[in-house]
């Protein structure tokens, strides 16, 4: 491979090692084998809550549908349970409140979730009343954003990692906090809603057929 510098003049040849992990199947397609950045595992890390985390790792892409990925391996799920049992989402905000979204007209500042289901509501006629679960809930954002945009409903959040339930289940409206799996919860749904949570499941695909079979007839999924 030729690199070239900024003025375009051809620069040095790079060899780069390929490395294949061929036992680690893509999580999108199922199909393919990972192939490695090797430059990753030299590279300081942060988790998504924002906190730095030590150099190491893996990251590759499949070759056969080109999705960016780590191998899901025993060294990967160590460190997933390292990060998540200390993980504190929005830990940088006041009381953990979500970032804020600016309208470019206006310049109001409105959370995030709250324009997000703002947005839904504008292009999807939701009924005044329903059942909302919100998987991956952390500490609620959503959940409140739902409180206010669709008040009339019953709301629900499924997540592992908890760290208030009883916090949550004051937020108005709020019936339920689960910590099961998605096929345990009970009851089926009018809206589901995967918000910064999909990236964190190990397979994806198994895992939206899941959510699939919790919707009520009519129901959506909003990722």
């Amino acid at each position: 491979m030729s690199l070239l510098d900024g003025d375009c003049l051809p620069a040095k040849k790079v060899v780069i090692a390929r490395s294949f992990v061929p036992s680690t199947t893509c999580h999108v397609c199922r199909d393919g084998e990972l192939e490695l950045f090797p430059v990753f595992p030299t590279l300081l890390r942060a988790g998504s809550d924002g906190r730095p985390w030590r150099a190491g790792g893996a990251l590759g892409f499949c070759t056969a549908c080109g999705t960016v990925q780590k191998p899901v391996d025993s060294a990967w799920r160590t460190e997933a349970d390292s990060i998540y049992a200390e993980y504190d989402i929005y830990h940088q905000a006041v009381e953990g409140a979500e970032q804020a979204v600016f309208d470019q007209k206006s310049g109001i500042a409105t959370p995030r979730s709250k324009r997000i289901l703002q947005a839904i509501e504008s292009l999807v006629e939701l009924p005044d009343c329903g059942r909302m679960l919100d998987v991956g809930c952390g500490n609620g954002a959503m959940l409140r954003a739902a409180s206010d945009v669709i008040s009339g409903w019953e709301l629900n959040g499924l997540d592992p990692h908890v760290k208030s339930k009883e916090a949550l289940q004051k937020i108005r409206g709020v019936k339920e906090i689960f910590s099961c799996s998605v096929d345990a919860v009970p009851g089926t749904f009018d809206l589901v809603s995967v918000i910064h949570a999909l990236e964190h499941i190990e397979n994806p695909a198994p895992f939206l057929a899941k959510l699939a079979e919790k919707l009520a007839p009519g129901g959506r999924v909003l990722i």
